[in-house]
């Protein structure tokens, strides 16, 4: 879970909107650009995540750490094609 702090906290740098960390995490992660369609999946799942957690410290930033864990956890970053 430390990568994905890191990772979400690089993510915030510059301090660009959320579809620019998303991309950024893609591109960290995957070595690619986010399609517009995981953008709007990623924007969803943090909008979720969020709500979920509200009522624990800083949700926005669980949110994020969720989402970037769920990158390193996906098929396409544990197999190369």
């Amino acid at each position: 879970m430390d990568a994905a702090a890191r990772l979400a906290s690089w993510s915030a740098e510059g301090g660009e909107g959320e579809a620019v960390r998303i991309d950024r995490l893609h591109r960290r992660v995957l070595g690619r650009a986010a399609t517009s369609a995981e953008i709007a999946r990623g924007r969803r799942y943090l909008a979720e995540v969020a709500r979920e957690t509200a009522a624990a410290s800083d949700p926005a930033g669980r949110a994020w750490r969720s989402y970037a864990q769920v990158l390193i956890a996906s098929n396409e970053f544990l197999y190369l094609d």
